[in-house]
């Protein structure tokens, strides 16, 4: 996964850079929707499929692709929470 996490993050940041990504946008927007699905008593992994599943239908992007979005964005962001 690491070698896919750098590609990931040299092509959007690739992106941020030529303004056709907004950072703070798109991890907020992530952010928001962990929160729901933390308030709803998702576990980590119904956590990591619900965003994957909100990703491939809303952005109509193929799953694998949205599997490796959600795991950069989790990664990248510190989305989930350490474990206690």
């Amino acid at each position: 996964m690491s070698l896919r996490f750098n590609q990931i993050d040299q092509i959007y940041m690739a992106e941020i850079g030529a303004g056709r990504a907004n950072w703070d946008r798109h991890a907020s927007t992530v952010h928001k929707r962990f929160v729901t699905c933390e308030s709803n008593g998702m576990n980590q992994q119904e956590t990591y499929d619900n965003l994957v599943e909100w990703l491939v239908t809303t952005a109509d992007v193929h799953r694998v692709t949205a599997e490796a979005l959600i795991a950069y964005f989790i990664q990248k962001c510190e989305v989930f929470y350490a474990a206690t």
